[in-house]
């Protein structure tokens, strides 16, 4: 059984080991939503050459000693080396803690900046579903994507206010939709439903949590839609 002393060293030499391996930004920003939770957050990031993020990108931040979280940039800038991150600080977790004490010309650290490896391949129509959580990445991918593929999304909102919000800055890429069931995953189906669209047609990529995205993702296989055609990024539990 180590000591107190012992893990003391052992945390201050991990600590040493982290630092060296950490890359820094800066808060540009913070933008809070009208009567809301939601929070956009734009960063400063040197050292990140964003003329590779080709495909959406995740950045690994520290937002505790020994404690990361993923978060995906949109809105980029390759000359200025700057984006935004957006998210719900309605929850407990490290996360969402670290999120909110953020304030503007603060140091922020990351480990780690990657590409989530789900390119659509040669399509003509991509469809983007997902819970507020994964906000960002569907809007990473609409910008990832060339100009002649067509691009339409649907992002659960529980929050009238933040519905509002979303379709004032963001329509008609991402639509809002009203959360009306306990994770979300029939709402986007009715939604779906609506619209009308061809299993045929259309790419589609489920992002948020588990319980949604794999309710959803059965919810389209019993419709018809072909699994090659259904792209999948879990976000949380």
């Amino acid at each position: 059984m180590e000591t107190p002393t012992l893990q003391k060293i052992r945390r201050k030499a991990s600590r040493l080991l982290e630092d060296r391996l950490l890359s820094t930004g800066t808060v540009l920003a913070i933008r809070k939503w009208d009567d809301s939770t939601f929070l956009e957050i734009d960063l400063h990031l040197p050292a990140a050459d964003m003329t590779l993020w080709w495909e959406v990108p995740f950045i690994k931040f520290r937002v505790d000693d020994f404690t990361y979280r993923y978060y995906t940039p949109s809105g980029w800038d390759a000359e200025t080396r700057t984006c935004t991150i957006y998210a719900d600080t309605g929850h407990e977790g490290p996360g969402a803690a670290w999120i909110r004490q953020l304030q503007k010309l603060d140091t922020v650290y990351y480990i780690r900046i990657g590409t989530t490896h789900n390119h659509p391949g040669e399509v003509t129509n991509i469809l983007a579903l997902g819970d507020s959580s994964s906000l960002g990445h569907l809007l990473a991918l609409g910008e990832t994507l060339p100009q002649s593929v067509r691009f339409a999304g649907a992002c659960l909102m529980e929050r009238e206010t933040d519905r509002l919000s979303l379709e004032a800055y963001f329509q008609p890429s991402v639509q809002a939709v009203a959360k009306q069931d306990p994770y979300g995953h029939y709402s986007l189906n009715e939604w779906l439903l609506q619209q009308r669209y061809s299993a045929d047609n259309y790419c589609i990529y489920l992002a948020g949590n588990n319980v949604m995205v794999s309710g959803l993702h059965q919810l389209l296989r019993q419709q018809g839609h072909a699994a090659s055609r259904l792209k999948v990024l879990n976000f949380w539990s």
